[in-house]
């Protein structure tokens, strides 16, 4: 019987863990009108979008547990010295967006880390992702909006 409930501890303690969401973007053909195209995600959880798909891109992530956002080059290989960076996250300020995430914002030079609440709380908080990509030396800023929602 011991062996049976360190098994099933074991097993609900690891379902319960930090999620990473990774932003790939096409840094060679990134500009302000085409964002969104050059753009996508995935996440330690299996979730991804296509580029242009951001609005419906949802991350689940667990309470009281990290989310950390990263950048990545999504042509590396052509542009080995290109650079992105999270800068920003940022709950947007719309009616009915939920709180899950202990602080509005959050900000990083490379990465960004928020911590998830303790209580759950049903539905979606839309957030602001801004970021800063450096291609051929030059550095622009961008932003786009994913949602995250409390694992349950």
């Amino acid at each position: 019987v011991t062996l049976v409930l360190i098994t099933c501890a074991h097993m609900t303690w690891a379902q319960t863990k930090n999620t990473t969401i990774t932003l790939v973007v096409n840094t060679a053909g990134i500009n302000q009108e085409n964002v969104n195209q050059m753009t996508s995600f995935f996440d330690s959880n299996g979730n991804t979008s296509l580029p242009g798909d951001h609005s419906n891109f949802l991350s689940l992530v667990d309470l009281d547990k990290w989310v950390i956002w990263q950048g990545q080059v999504g042509d590396l290989i052509q542009n080995p010295s290109d650079v992105v960076q999270i800068t920003k996250i940022e709950k947007k300020a719309i009616t009915g967006n939920k709180s899950l995430l202990k602080k509005d914002v959050y900000t990083g030079e490379s990465i960004v880390k928020a911590k998830v609440k303790k209580k759950y709380e049903e539905g979606d908080e839309s957030y602001a992702i801004y970021f800063t990509v450096t291609h051929d030396g030059i550095a622009e800023d961008y932003k786009i909006d994913p949602k995250i929602r409390i694992n349950n």
